[in-house]
């Protein structure tokens, strides 16, 4: 039970696995993890009386810090009430888990870590699948085909899925992806310590993009400071972009990616792609440019006629540049480049226009500045 001066809710992890993989139960660290960035939002004390991992007591205030840094006005810089645990802690344990929703950063996450596992010594025991986290539980429908589908996917690369519930997106009225990604997963992943000890968060953007290294819910800079003793939090998949991981997932198991790719925006959390987001035209573009979009079963229809209007409705910038790039690269899309590239001239000189507004306004206010002094001078 969580109350403050503005609410009071049950905030709850749910976990329904099969025996014998049971979460964690009466250690604080999950909640320490999830709440946070909700104090933080609320301008009071996260207090926490049972004792947190020293790992977490020690980082919370590193990332409270770099927070209320990025977002000085919506963050405040709260204290911090906690203690840390006197017992010592066993090391991690020799598995790891990757949350999963079907996508293209999920499917790679999965697949990469099972590539690696041989030489990390580290297997893929499981992948997550948690309602409520990719859509708000009171908004979402369809979830049952979509965990059947996950199911069948965890079965064919040989490990166990575990499927869980939480009303975390619910009770936190945070923009999601800006602010609560990556706490809400490393909560999530804090809970399943009695049976792996090392949780991936799937990235969704790459190094390069300098703004996704910071200012986001989910980076690599804040996301494995939530890790325990116990249970090892790391980004996974940051070295390539999202066309790239296309590519490697076609050379990995394509069959098996091409009949079960999830990545629409509109679906409710349901099993579908509507195939006219930006997010579905985003993934639909890299496999075109490869030659496999009649191969791609998740999306019905073939038809590209709506994807000029779904590439200037893209938020950003990154994709367009990626898929520019990435169909250079394939060759033989002559149509495709045309269209990104206007897309990315038109943008920039939208940016130079603004530019040039704002010049010409500061060199007005400027001027009318230098004319006040003059006056009051009596010149």
């Amino acid at each position: 039970m969580v109350e403050s001066e503005q609410e009071r809710f049950e905030l709850y992890f749910d976990f329904g696995m099969p025996d014998p993989v049971q979460p964690v139960d009466g250690i604080a660290d999950p909640m320490a993890a999830a709440l946070l960035i909700k104090a933080m939002s609320a301008k009071e004390a996260l207090e926490i009386e049972e004792p947190i991992s020293p790992r977490l007591h020690f980082n919370l205030p590193r990332i409270r810090d770099i927070f209320h840094s990025w977002w000085p006005d919506r963050f405040s810089r709260i204290d911090i009430r906690t203690s840390p645990r006197l017992e010592s802690s066993s090391p991690p344990k020799p598995l790891a888990a990757t949350f999963f929703s079907g996508g293209v950063d999920s499917f790679y996450s999965l697949l990469k870590q099972q590539r690696q596992s041989e030489t990390t010594g580290i297997p893929v025991a499981h992948l997550i699948f948690m309602r409520g986290v990719e859509i708000r539980l009171e908004k979402s429908s369809g979830l049952e085909a979509t965990e059947k589908r996950v199911k069948a996917i965890a079965e064919s690369v040989g490990i166990t899925p575990i499927f869980g519930e939480t009303n975390l997106r619910t009770s936190f009225r945070l923009h999601w992806e800006k602010y609560l990604f990556g706490s809400a997963l490393a909560a999530t992943g804090l809970c399943l310590s009695p049976a792996v000890g090392y949780v991936g968060i799937a990235a969704s953007n790459n190094y390069n993009d300098f703004e996704y290294m910071i200012r986001r819910g989910s980076t690599p800079l804040v996301d494995e400071m939530y890790s325990t003793e116990n249970v090892q939090i790391f980004h996974n998949g940051a070295e390539v972009t999202r066309a790239q991981k296309l590519r490697h997932l076609m050379d990995w198991n394509r069959e098996l990616v091409l009949e079960n790719l999830r990545v629409c925006t509109r679906n409710a959390g349901g099993d579908s792609n509507c195939g006219g987001c930006p997010k579905c035209v985003r993934t639909a573009i890299p496999l075109y440019a490869m030659g496999l979009w009649d191969e791609a079963a998740t999306f019905p229809s073939k038809d590209t006629g709506h994807w000029v209007e779904a590439v200037t409705k893209e938020r950003h910038a990154s994709y367009i540049k990626e898929n520019l790039e990435f169909a250079r690269e394939c060759g033989g899309n002559d149509w495709l480049i045309k269209l990104l590239n206007g897309e990315m001239e038109r943008r920039r000189a939208l940016r130079a226009s603004r530019r040039g507004k704002l010049y010409a306004a500061r060199s007005v206010a400027s001027m009318l500045k230098r004319r006040a002094i003059q006056l009051i001078k009596g010149n």
